[in-house]
């Protein structure tokens, strides 16, 4: 099994999150995985202070709440789901003819 085909298989945990890259969440994973977003995706936590990042809690592993937002941030808004990001094949595309005159 290759470490794309493992990361499928393992529940996404969130450890902590942080804020050192200026404009970006990084959510980190008990897996190790970090993935960092841009904070113009979340405007709730992007309007929070510094100080009001810091006052978050994680919630059965996969939900991200802050004391002064009322969004509740499930792990899919993060990493999408399957359906959202599953690599789609292109399929068989039609062989095109040039005709020169």
């Amino acid at each position: 099994m290759n470490d794309m085909q493992s990361f499928k298989a393992v529940k996404p945990i969130i450890q902590r999150i942080t804020f050192r890259k200026l404009g970006y969440i990084g959510i980190e994973l008990e897996d190790g995985r970090l993935i960092y977003l841009p904070l113009v995706k979340f405007p709730g936590i992007a309007n929070l202070t510094p100080s009001q990042r810091r006052q978050y809690s994680v919630i059965d592993d996969n939900i991200l709440m802050f004391r002064d937002d009322d969004e509740v941030y499930h792990i899919q808004d993060f990493l999408g789901t399957y359906e959202t990001n599953a690599y789609q094949s292109p399929g068989k595309q039609q062989a095109r003819t040039l005709v020169t005159a």
